[in-house]
């Protein structure tokens, strides 16, 4: 049997070279952290097998905010956050989580955040010039956009009622638009 040296990227899967911090195909950290289990997020496992396609027709009865964004949890009827900032952080509370004065948090500890593999820094969700825009920040189980898993740390575009699964967590995204 060949041996196999080199490290290979969770979320791309191609191997790198024994000793990359970094993946040199998509820019994803390859190190594990050391923190102590207890304070980790937990490691779900794949999510891939987890999504559901939904219709986006589905969604339109979904109330939406005056302005800002609003946040739902998949079987939920009222939004769990409505939020008009530039820069949302979506994630689990921690003693522990890092965050900047100007940053809004959506807390998903209430909702089984942790049990459904969200780390306390999941994904941003931030206002740009072309509309709103979601970035996966380096989670643990990762951010799935359209059914596509997100590379960490690239903005990619929103739209009005995306799905976004997170770890096993899906959460639907109600965007201002003119269409609705």
């Amino acid at each position: 049997m060949e041996k196999i040296d080199g490290v290979f990227c969770p979320v791309c899967k191609q191997k790198n070279q024994v000793g990359a911090t970094n993946c040199v195909f998509c820019n994803t950290p390859l190190e594990r952290s050391t923190k102590s289990p207890s304070t980790t997020t937990k490691n779900v496992g794949s999510q891939k097998s987890a999504l559901v396609e939904k219709d986006l027709p589905a969604y339109t009865h979904l109330p939406q905010p005056a302005q800002g964004v609003a946040i739902y949890i998949e079987g939920m009827s009222k939004y769990i956050a409505t939020i008009n900032e530039d820069n949302i952080i979506i994630g689990r509370h921690s003693e522990k989580t890092k965050m900047s004065p100007n940053e809004a948090v959506v807390d998903l500890e209430p909702y089984g955040a942790l049990e459904m593999g969200l780390s306390r820094r999941h994904l941003m969700i931030r206002h740009s010039e072309h509309g709103y825009e979601a970035i996966d920040l380096g989670s643990t189980n990762g951010t799935y956009l359209k059914n596509e898993r997100m590379v960490p740390n690239q903005p990619y575009p929103l739209s009005d009622g995306n799905m976004l699964m997170m770890g096993k967590m899906q959460v639907f995204i109600i965007v201002p638009s003119e269409d609705r």
